[in-house]
């Protein structure tokens, strides 16, 4: 009889530091998935704060190229334009010139 209640509370004991491990388990699970969530909350919050900056940065960079492009052409522009004048004025000085040796 004696025996049979030492194994009895024995195999009590041995149930209840089972469960006990099991719930300690399942806590520190439970605290992990908490600590997880909160992380990638954390970080999906970083993420929707640093898209904008990095779009604001991309459209500025465009609109830099943009203008870049722009100030480039409008130099070429008038590159060409000055070349065509100062060819024009040569043309007109060389014509003036062949005039003015049919009239010697």
């Amino acid at each position: 009889q004696e025996e049979a209640e030492k194994e009895e509370a024995r195999s009590k004991q041995i149930e209840a530091e089972k469960e006990e491990a099991r719930l300690k388990q399942v806590e520190a699970e439970k605290e992990e998935t908490s600590l997880e969530q909160e992380e990638a909350e954390k970080e999906e919050t970083r993420l929707k704060q640093v898209e904008p900056e990095r779009e604001e940065a991309r459209l500025k960079q465009e609109e830099a190229e943009k203008e870049d492009d722009r100030l480039q052409q409008e130099k070429a522009e008038k590159a060409e334009t000055r070349l065509k004048r100062e060819e024009a004025e040569k043309e007109e000085a060389r014509l003036k010139q062949v005039e003015a040796e049919k009239e010697e």
